[in-house]
């Protein structure tokens, strides 16, 4: 019998869903998780696995930089990429953030 590598057998989809779904609080199955995305690849990618992000920063550019998938409706604008509007996302009140290093200034 012929050993693979870890990871021969993942793919990228896979291993990002059960890393979300590791992060992500434990909730009953009548209450979607309230998660808020800062970076607009962490959250097409969270679209795509069917948990939409509540609130992403400067929704006007999304059309510029991502077109698809496409936002949900209600989606909340945090305000500027480089200024988050503080009391919009805690007015939220999310149950986790999502953020990448390439936001650290």
């Amino acid at each position: 019998m012929k050993l693979r590598g870890l990871h021969s057998g993942l793919s990228r989809r896979t291993f990002l869903a059960a890393a979300a779904a590791a992060c992500l609080p434990r909730v009953s199955a009548a209450a979607a998780p309230r998660v808020v995305s800062l970076d607009y690849a962490v959250a097409s990618t969270m679209i795509e696995m069917g948990v939409p992000p509540i609130a992403v920063p400067s929704m006007p550019d999304w059309d510029i930089w991502v077109v698809e998938p496409r936002l949900p409706p209600e989606t909340v604008n945090l305000g500027s990429m480089n200024e988050v509007n503080f009391e919009v996302l805690q007015s939220l009140s999310p149950d986790l953030i999502f953020s990448s290093p390439y936001l650290d200034v």
